[in-house]
């Protein structure tokens, strides 16, 4: 606290020291000399033909230490002068309320300094330091977002161009959440990682801020998926395209894995989920739901405690009733199609099933041993052993 007070002891005094400069000088002969061009050691105001004004001391008929110019669109700059030109430390406010503060060389930004963007550009409020050199923004430097919208409260750390950033950095978000990578603009464009205050981290691809085109997600402990990762295509931060998604050690659902299309972060198009145990469902879905498998595939479920998994889901027993029954109509149409009795044996993993063929009953066409109400009991009954 000590130290604080003594820093602004000497602000104070160098303050004053530089009013007192001014006031100590005498008053230019106005009078006797109207043109500035003959005035020096002196205070003076003088308005020019084209309307401009400066008001603050001459040396050898030039502006020369403190002082205030005025333009005659309203645009001002309030600092130090060294033979006509801007030089030393000062402000310059434009007509739009744009300001830049600090050190200035010919007439130039030049050395470190603050740009602060007034209430009539499209950030108001935004303010970036940092080094300049002949009027640009040259190096790294720190962008705080303080306009009224989404971005309030974000500070970034980097290449700033044009006014904004651009280049690589990163960028602090309000809500603890820290992206490393390019920006464009102000926004995260390009490659980057997202460090997400909850341990999630995605690696790839963002536009806007949010992942977009090729990344991965592997999220943290913190998340409602812990240990699970997805990796793959992505669209306004949704999983879009081809991807890959596999359940972490934290997941009851661990080892699992699918693979295939997904649209607006969810699975649908063909895609296969494997068990852990080795077995696949595979085949088309629909909004994270498995819809049937393709002509030529086997799918193979597995029941498990708690909430079924993404994969086996929903409609679990009228996708195998679905599978079940395409197969007993093939062996319908065999059967139809032969004239000699034969035993044919249906496998379902460990349970062997022996049905004995006989003739269609043509005096009872509506009795049929392979009506579906039959089938569908005998298939109940296998499920419950």
């Amino acid at each position: 606290m000590k130290n604080q007070l003594s820093s602004y002891g000497i602000i104070i005094f160098i303050l004053w020291g530089g009013i007192n400069s001014s006031l100590a000088l005498p008053l230019c002969p106005e009078e006797d000399n109207p043109s500035p061009s003959r005035w020096s050691d002196c205070y003076g105001e003088y308005t020019y033909p084209n309307g401009k004004k400066y008001s603050g001391t001459y040396k050898d008929g030039k502006r020369h230490g403190e002082g205030i110019f005025v333009f005659t669109d309203g645009e001002t700059y309030d600092g130090e002068f060294n033979n006509g030109s801007y030089q030393g430390v000062g402000t310059y406010t434009f007509t739009n309320g744009n300001k830049y503060k600090g050190e200035w060389k010919d007439g130039d930004f030049n050395g470190e300094g603050t740009f602060t963007y007034g209430p009539a550009s499209q950030t108001p409020g935004d303010y970036y330091t940092g080094k300049w050199e002949k009027g640009s923004f040259t190096a790294n430097g720190a962008y705080y977002y303080l306009a009224p919208n989404e971005d309030r409260g974000n500070i970034f750390i980097g290449k700033i161009r044009n006014g904004k950033p651009n280049g690589k950095g990163n960028l602090s978000y309000k809500s603890g959440d820290i992206y490393s990578g390019e920006v464009r603009d102000g926004k995260p464009n390009g490659k980057g990682t997202i460090k997400y205050i909850n341990g999630d981290i995605y690696i790839g691809h963002v536009k806007n801020g949010v992942p977009n085109g090729e990344g991965s997600m592997t999220f943290g402990s913190q998340s409602n998926f812990a240990s699970n990762s997805y990796v793959g295509e992505y669209r306004n931060g949704e999983y879009h395209g081809q991807g890959i998604y596999t359940w972490g050690a934290l997941s009851e659902f661990s080892g699992d894995v699918y693979e295939g299309e997904w649209r607006k972060g969810k699975k649908n198009g063909q895609g296969a989920y494997s068990l852990a145990d080795g077995r696949i469902q595979q085949g088309m879905w629909e909004n994270d739901k498995f819809k049937y498998t393709q002509k030529g595939l086997r799918t193979v479920t597995r029941q498990r405690s708690g909430n079924p998994a993404p994969a086996e889901k929903e409609d679990e027993e009228n996708n195998s009733w679905r599978d079940f029954l395409g197969l007993l109509a093939q062996l319908k149409n065999k059967i139809t199609d032969s004239k000699e009795q034969k035993n044919i044996k249906i496998e379902d993993e460990n349970n062997i099933i022996e049905a004995q063929e006989s003739e269609p009953d043509n005096n009872n066409p509506g009795e049929d041993q392979f009506s579906v109400a039959k089938l569908k009991n005998w298939w109940s009954d296998l499920r419950k052993r």
